[in-house]
């Protein structure tokens, strides 16, 4: 009777280590998931729901060791890694930041949404002195307010900017074609170190809604298809600025980690300078029960990472990220 039920009890630890791990590799895989109403759905569940809950898989999985295999044994660890990796954790420094001579930009990316606080704003940039703010979410009436005469600023709706470099504005996406309002990119050119860049300000769509529905369990199909379709379209736009072959930093508010499908289809080519940041979490949105990174500064091969940090929250429900980029001299 003992033999019994010591197999059963080794045959679900095994059954069950197969499923589990069969689910961390599909979530490991959500960059390639295919783009279809239930993919799309129970993506959003995963990448925007709280992540803590992984670590309980390998926690759990310890208490059958005894039961698995040989190589079950050996994939725990391996496992664990793809847990930690899902929660958006830099666990081992980076070596990847590039320490030759270069000219060096110095910039910002801040959704400035629900936040009243212009003064803390302003001091953060007079603190990290950047050259290049990105802003979202901002008006053009307060851009006085933080920012001074030495500074150049640009208002298209609610996506501004303030550059210490000539700038000019040479194109706004809008989303009134896809039934929405205001401009959802900006795009420019500046003269950094006489050098022509494309400076790309987003601020793309969020799923907020389709997530709301999921809440109260009251999911509309065709409005999550409709918004998939948007934030498609929108990455996909943005994405074809960059094409031009000029050097080009994109900065903004996302709305889309970088492991979710529509992120690594149209901008998974371009680098993220968070990708070179120090040990520890990367979140720039908080909620009362989780972070999630959602706000990026991306760039071309042109430029080499120096620096990337996710500042101090200034008072509003995104946190800044500043990067330092290397321009060839």
């Amino acid at each position: 009777m003992k033999n019994s039920t010591n197999s059963r009890s080794q045959k679900f630890w095994r059954l069950f280590f197969l499923a589990t791990f069969g689910f961390v590799v599909a979530i490991t895989l959500l960059p390639f998931w295919p783009e279809t109403s239930l993919f799309s759905i129970l993506g959003y569940v995963l990448l925007f729901a709280p992540r803590w809950w992984v670590l309980a898989i390998p926690l759990f999985l310890i208490l059958g060791y005894r039961s698995y295999s040989r190589w079950q044994r050996y994939a725990l660890l391996p496992l664990f890694v793809l847990c930690i990796n899902f929660l958006d954790v830099q666990w081992l420094p980076s070596y990847s930041i590039d320490e030759t001579d270069t000219l060096d930009i110095k910039v910002m990316s801040v959704n400035v949404g629900n936040s009243g606080d212009k003064q803390s704003l302003r001091r953060l940039i007079e603190e990290n002195e950047p050259y290049v703010v990105f802003l979202q979410e901002a008006r053009k009436a307060s851009m006085e307010q933080i920012f001074d005469d030495s500074w150049i600023t640009d208002c298209a709706g609610s996506l501004c900017i303030a550059s210490k470099f000539a700038i000019q504005r040479v194109d706004a996406l809008s989303r009134r074609s896809l039934g929405g309002w205001g401009a959802f990119a900006t795009k420019y050119n500046a003269d950094i170190f006489g050098e022509k860049v494309q400076l790309i300000n987003v601020h793309l769509d969020t799923p907020r809604a389709v997530l709301e529905g999921l809440i109260h369990m009251d999911v509309d199909i065709s409005n999550a298809d409709d918004n998939s379709l948007s934030r498609n379209v929108q990455a996909s736009l943005v994405s074809s600025w960059v094409e031009d072959r000029l050097p080009a930093i994109i900065a903004g508010d996302f709305n889309m980690p970088d492991n979710e499908n529509i992120y690594q289809r149209y901008l998974g080519k371009l680098n993220n300078v968070l990708d070179y940041s120090d040990i520890g979490l990367r979140y720039t949105k908080y909620t009362k029960w989780h972070g999630i990174r959602i706000d990026h500064i991306l760039f071309s091969d042109y430029f080499t990472a120096k620096r990337a940090d996710v500042l101090d929250d200034f008072g509003g429900d995104h946190r800044p990220v500043l990067a330092v980029l290397g321009q060839p001299i």
